[in-house]
């Protein structure tokens, strides 16, 4: 059944225009896009991946150097008054462990006394050390101060 409008012009009830025919599936160029969107992903990735190792590494390397300064420390701190001098320093080293672990590593022990009263000693030790990269890394400082014992007569 048609419906008659505007004199002679007939517009039947159901109009279907042609359907395009297009091949189902990707064309080549949505292929070639994603594989490049996907491979910009996987660059910035990476890069990401080893930058956040890279800080882990200098980090490790940190603290295995603040432990050994402690470690050196603690055994400093804990020698007797007249054993506590610059020769007893001098033979501090760190440990074969933290060497290997802190390329080019040099710890430096620095033992002055103090003629106040009381008497104390001063313990400054500083051990410097390359990172991964072989560039020079920050310092690792630390000083204590010891104190003499008065003896109870």
């Amino acid at each position: 059944m048609s419906i008659p409008i505007k004199e002679n012009l007939i517009i039947p009830e159901k109009y279907e225009p042609e359907k395009e025919t297009r091949p189902s599936g990707f064309t080549l160029t949505e292929t070639i896009c994603s594989l490049f969107l996907l491979g910009a992903l996987l660059v910035f990735m990476i890069t990401s991946f080893r930058l956040v190792d890279l800080q882990n590494r200098k980090t490790e390397q940190y603290q295995i150097a603040l432990i050994e300064v402690s470690n050196i420390m603690e055994i400093l701190t804990s020698e007797n008054w007249e054993n506590l001098t610059s020769e007893t320093s001098d033979q501090t080293k760190i440990s074969p462990s933290a060497e290997k672990s802190l390329p080019n590593s040099a710890l430096k022990t620095t033992i002055t006394e103090s003629k106040e009263i009381p008497q104390a000693k001063k313990i400054s030790l500083t051990l410097t050390f390359n990172n991964s990269n072989g560039q020079p890394a920050p310092a690792v400082q630390l000083t204590s101060w010891v104190y003499q014992q008065e003896s109870a007569e």
